[in-house]
């Protein structure tokens, strides 16, 4: 029984151990963001080499500065063509376009393409744009192929953390009862072997 709870002990406490490496190693990685130049037409068809770093939770995006075109969110709704990623030959992305998943900040709009996971080893990955139809005020203006760390990445470091300093705090909580009836337990055989 002692035994056991010791054996459940050590196993808590590794994966304890294990969860706040994993989500130190997250926390420390230097942010991906690669950005490539663009400019899209009707009939596009365009093949970006990328270097991506391994093992990395990416999102893919277009983005243009917001003052390109009078109506940029109705533009980018309109974008219509399919976007693939690939390593070696592999698929391991694709949308069609539009996506809906637009956002922006003060300066530019985008739509996500989608979201991946790049791979160990080899960092060489090729996006492949074919569009079909382009709004006319986005023709020619020069955007951008956006590589960056996917939002949940860091969600993902938080959840790690908070999971691994959970179990930290079930370690100790069931340590106090199982230390306590080890004592007791001595206790009791010093106790029987002090009567004989």
């Amino acid at each position: 029984m002692v035994a056991r709870s010791w054996l459940i002990f050590a196993i808590l406490f590794l994966a304890s151990v294990y969860l706040w490496y994993r989500a130190d190693v997250r926390r420390k990685q230097q942010p991906t963001d690669i950005e490539v130049p663009i400019r899209l037409s009707d009939g596009s068809a365009l093949d970006i080499p990328l270097s991506i770093p391994p093992e990395r939770a990416c999102e893919a995006r277009i983005q243009y500065p917001r003052p390109a075109a009078r109506d940029i969110w109705k533009d980018l709704h309109e974008l219509k063509g399919v976007a693939t990623l690939t390593r070696k030959g592999k698929v391991l992305a694709q949308a069609a376009m539009p996506t809906h998943a637009i956002s922006g900040y003060m300066d530019f709009a985008g739509t996500t393409l989608f979201r991946f996971h790049s791979g160990a080893g080899d960092q060489k990955y090729v996006l492949s744009l074919r569009l079909s139809y382009v709004p006319a005020d986005l023709h020619n203006i020069e955007g951008k192929v956006k590589i960056q760390d996917d939002f949940f990445h860091y969600k993902d470091a938080l959840g790690l953390t908070l999971l691994s300093r959970s179990l930290a705090v079930v370690i100790a909580l069931s340590a106090i009862p199982l230390v306590y009836f080890c004592v007791q337990k001595r206790k009791a055989s010093q106790r029987i072997d002090g009567t004989d």
